[in-house]
């Protein structure tokens, strides 16, 4: 039974099961639907959108789970990492706990869990675009998407150079360019 401010939210479909699948927990149904876009957001990648003649909208979600403390924000989110793991279980036989395959190994279907405490060339290198050759000899192009799901604002913003004054403007130039981005390492060579 959804209690009266639950009502807005759906009982059926996607997001539905997701949240159905949460209910008996004594976390917020809000929070477990806003993760439940995410969810939704991050499998279906760059593969989505509407066109609108004049541009693209793209299933792009950014979200802040706002409430005290113990009141199931992590939890929500673990449980949005763990929808995407299984369907990366599914889509490319990989599974939790294992170390990933090497980036050579193709994974068109592959969700990009990125690392919470990351620096620009983590960063760069996990959403790296590039084309993978199946086994048919088919090529297929890998997007540069990713989920960054962040169980605490603090470690977003962070309290280091990096994350207070360029994570931010990093983010939005390499989501916005209409070129791909390249960053140089000191003894990896170029990054695309």
């Amino acid at each position: 039974t959804l209690f009266m401010d639950e009502q807005l939210y759906p009982t059926e479909g996607i997001i539905g099961g997701f949240c159905n699948w949460n209910r008996e927990s004594d976390v917020p149904l809000g929070y477990y639907f806003w993760a439940g876009v995410a969810t939704v957001g991050a499998a279906c990648r760059y593969n989505f959108f509407i066109d609108r003649n004049t541009d693209t909208l793209r299933l792009n979600h950014y979200f802040v789970l706002v409430g005290n403390k113990a009141t199931g924000k992590s939890t929500a989110l673990d449980a949005s990492l763990e929808v995407l793991a299984h369907l990366n279980h599914q889509c490319w036989s990989w599974k939790p706990g294992r170390p990933l395959p090497p980036l050579t190994d193709p994974h068109p279907f592959h969700i990009r869990a990125l690392p919470e405490d990351t620096n620009q060339e983590t960063l760069v290198r996990q959403l790296a675009n590039r084309v993978d050759v199946m086994d048919d000899g088919s090529k297929i192009h890998v997007d540069s998407t990713g989920f960054f799901g962040l169980d605490e604002l603090a470690t977003f913003l962070g309290r280091d150079t990096w994350a207070i004054s360029k994570r931010v403007p990093f983010l939005t130039r390499i989501y916005g360019g209409d070129k791909p981005y390249t960053y140089h390492t000191q003894k990896g060579g170029k990054i695309t």
